[in-house]
Order: structure tokens, then sequence, then C-alpha cells
């Protein structure tokens, strides 16, 4: 009767520590993902929301022209705050055919 030789078709098993080794860095990897993953969405949240509060809230306007001479001059930038409160002195900003106007108030209602 033949003996038969039956070979191991696996190759060897790597040794314990090459395999912590790269169950370790697999670790860190997924870490590291998980990580830039999140910071990436929180960037992104944290622009819609400064979009939205510069819209909405907070709008910043570039001044052209030079009708407010010593307060404003040509080219500055003027971030405005939404208020239905306005004194004597503030200035105003609206919207006028399409075009941003910004005025002194020189009187209010009974003035």
């Amino acid at each position: 009767m033949k003996k038969q030789i039956v070979k191991n078709s696996q190759p060897d098993m790597p040794p314990l520590g090459a395999l912590q080794k790269e169950l370790k860095r697999e670790r860190y990897r997924r870490r590291f993902r998980r990580l830039l993953r999140s910071t990436v969405n929180a960037l992104i949240v944290v622009a819609a929301v400064a979009a939205l509060v510069a819209t909405l809230v907070l709008p910043v306007l570039q001044i052209a022209g030079t009708s407010m001479e010593p307060s404003l001059c040509d080219g500055d930038i003027v971030l405005l705050v939404k208020t239905n409160h306005m004194d004597t002195g503030d200035l105003c900003a609206f919207y006028y055919s399409n075009k941003i106007l910004i005025k002194r108030i020189i009187a209010g209602p009974g003035d």
C-alpha cells in the first residue's frame, strides 16, 4: 500500500507578533479615517452655518461710491445688523432697483 503525502495547501501562518502589528496598523488606519471624516463633516457644517448667518442675520457689504465720504470710503467693507429699531444718525442699507443703497437716517417718525 502506498502512502499518500498530503501537502498543506495553506502557507505557514505568520508569527503572532506580526499579526498583532498588522492589527494595530489597521486599527490606526480606521481611527484616522473616522477622524478625518468627522473633521470634514464638521467643517462643512460650520461653512453652511456661516453662510446662513452671513446672508440672513449679518450681511456683509462693500461700499461702492463716495456718497458717504467722510464716514465710509469707496471699497470699505461694512457688516450690517438686521433690526427694526433705528435712531437718528444710524446708517440704513436697503435694496432699490437691484442696487444696495446705504443712507444715514436724519429724522425719525414725528421729527
